[in-house]
């Protein structure tokens, strides 16, 4: 089971003080505000790449009530190390529920934390979601099954805050292994 991050008291940093860099604030608005389906970010160890899938998951849930998406990681090891001190320190503005692993926000929508790491033949942690949206953190270390599963689960269009119909996304992030 992935423990809940720390509730924290302070409050939420707001975008500016997150600090995103250039690339990450492109990024971010073409999921966000963009009609492409598909988007994928290539980055060195420690570029940003972590960081900013889980702000725009957290953007999505924000700006599209009803939302669900879909945050996986390639393994449940880094989900821990990696994405719940991302996430305590992003601080959703939303309840952590502990035995779905996900957060719920006030307008509807969820963000489910998964880990993907299966073995060959049982069937990936997304199975069964359908989602507006799914993110894959380490896509690089994944098998192309479990990615072909990932891009069949993001199926659902949503209403943005302005009520454009905004159709499913998604999202993968790797180090580059050329």
């Amino acid at each position: 089971m992935v423990a809940a991050p720390e509730q924290v008291s302070a409050a939420r940093p707001t975008l500016h003080q997150r600090r995103l860099s250039p690339w990450q604030l492109e990024f971010m608005g073409s999921v966000v505000l963009g009609d492409d389906q598909l988007h994928a970010i290539r980055g060195g160890v420690g570029s940003g790449k972590s960081s900013v899938l889980l702000v725009t998951a957290d953007a999505l849930c924000q700006t599209r009530p009803g939302a669900s998406v879909v945050v996986g990681m390639d393994s449940f090891t880094r989900l821990q190390r990696v994405h719940l001190p991302l996430l305590q320190a992003l601080r959703p503005d939303a309840d952590w529920i502990a035995s779905e692993r996900c957060y719920r926000y006030a307008n509807g929508s969820s963000m489910h934390l998964v880990h993907l790491d299966c073995p060959p033949g049982q069937t990936s942690p997304i199975e069964g979601h359908n989602a507006h949206a799914v993110m894959v953190d380490e896509a690089q270390a994944l098998r192309p099954d479990v990615l072909d599963v990932a891009q069949t689960r993001a199926r659902i269009s949503v209403a943005d805050m302005a009520g454009v119909v905004r159709e499913p996304v998604v999202v993968t992030c790797g180090i580059p292994i050329e």
